[in-house]
């Protein structure tokens, strides 16, 4: 990891409208969720998952004064963020996916539409991990 990986969380963070984030719990779920699509997405093994992980707490305590367990965190309820959940919309607007169900639906409503639109069909499977 460098110096434009920390650059890119920071992009991610920019991406929000302030009005989207308007507490400190909201933003600290964007933190997180920037940080483990820069960085835990890439790692490979589950130890280095768990040491990102502990190291995230870490600084979610010492920085954020976040008084969460792991579990808590990482478990309960996936944090995401995305600027796809308004279909049609003009502008897109990069803000919490707090429904897993919907954005799941959505997805699959994406690709209907890829393989009606195009000649050659993609037949995806979006699970956990892919959706996350």
């Amino acid at each position: 990891f460098n110096l434009r990986d920390v650059s890119k969380v920071v992009q991610g963070i920019l991406c929000v409208k302030p009005m989207h984030v308007q507490s400190t719990e909201a933003f600290t779920r964007l933190w997180i969720h920037e940080c483990s699509r820069v960085f835990h997405d890439r790692l490979i093994n589950e130890e280095d998952k768990m040491w990102f992980k502990e190291a995230l707490m870490r600084l979610l305590k010492q920085k954020f004064r976040v008084d969460q367990t792991l579990d808590q965190v990482f478990h309960e309820k996936p944090i995401m963020w995305g600027n796809f959940m308004r279909p049609g919309a003009e502008t897109k607007v990069y803000e919490e996916i707090k429904d897993i169900n919907r954005m799941t639906k959505l997805m699959e409503d994406y690709a209907d539409d890829y393989n009606l639109s195009h000649a050659s069909t993609m037949n995806l499977v979006f699970f956990k991990d892919c959706l996350e």
